[in-house]
């Protein structure tokens, strides 16, 4: 183990936050050990490991991470995926075997989405991972992996993204998931179709019109509540 993996966990463990453990065990249910670190402390960490990693290879970076996310703490994945996405370089050198083993263990809806965002969805939009493979993983058996590919997409839709939008590939994947029901995917593809909105509101009102009566519920509200009031619930 790379000795800048023990020192984080002994950092972290020594401002364990025991209320804040509580909250985000309720809030974010996972067989992950949670320390209850706020995310602004979670940044502050990022910065120093950069730091501290300036005289590290890029391979040595990218196999820190790993271990990090390896550790199964919830706080030491979080890290681990923002260090990556963050750095341009990082993600130009990463693989898909490397991928593939930052896909690890994934519970819970939190870790799910830090890495479809700033890791996955990145990488597939660098061509670093195939289409064919997120259609794959659209149909896993489970739902966590599947999540992953939706939210996946993202990335691909985003403001910072160049004023560029992906409507293509991004409806080709929720067009795999508009019979599935399964709560933390129906989240999932109301977020993606959100934020596709905001950048292809005529694409997403025809895949609404096309899809209205297999999607859920929950689905057509808040989408077409994005398209009216650009907000997901209705102003009141």
């Amino acid at each position: 183990m790379d000795k800048l993996v023990q020192h984080t966990i002994d950092k972290l463990e020594k401002i364990e936050d025991q209320n804040h453990k509580l909250f985000m065990k309720k809030m974010i249910p996972s067989k992950k050990t949670v320390l209850g670190i706020k995310t602004p402390i979670l940044k502050n960490i990022i910065k120093e490991l950069m730091a501290e990693t300036a005289n590290y290879s890029l391979r040595e970076k990218i196999e820190l991470a790993i271990e990090f996310i390896r550790t199964d703490i919830f706080e030491m994945g979080q890290i681990a995926y923002e260090f990556i996405g963050i750095d341009k370089k990082l993600m130009a050198a990463l693989t898909l075997p490397d991928l593939e083993r930052m896909n690890y263990n994934l519970d819970n809806w939190a870790s799910v989405d830090t890495f479809s965002v700033y890791v996955f969805g990145k990488a597939w939009k660098t061509g670093k991972v195939s289409d064919a493979y997120f259609m794959k993983l659209v149909h896993h058996p489970n739902f966590w992996q599947r999540r992953i590919a939706i939210v996946s997409t993202v990335p691909l839709n985003q403001k910072s993204n160049k004023n560029i939008s992906d409507p293509d590939r991004t409806l080709k994947i929720c067009t795999e998931v508009v019979s599935d029901y399964e709560d933390l995917v129906v989240k999932a593809l109301s977020w993606a179709l959100r934020v596709l909105a905001k950048r292809e509101p005529k694409a997403v009102q025809a895949f609404i019109d096309t899809h209205q009566n297999e999607l859920h519920k929950r689905v057509l509200r808040e989408v077409n509540n994005t398209l009216i009031f650009g907000l997901k619930n209705e102003k009141k």
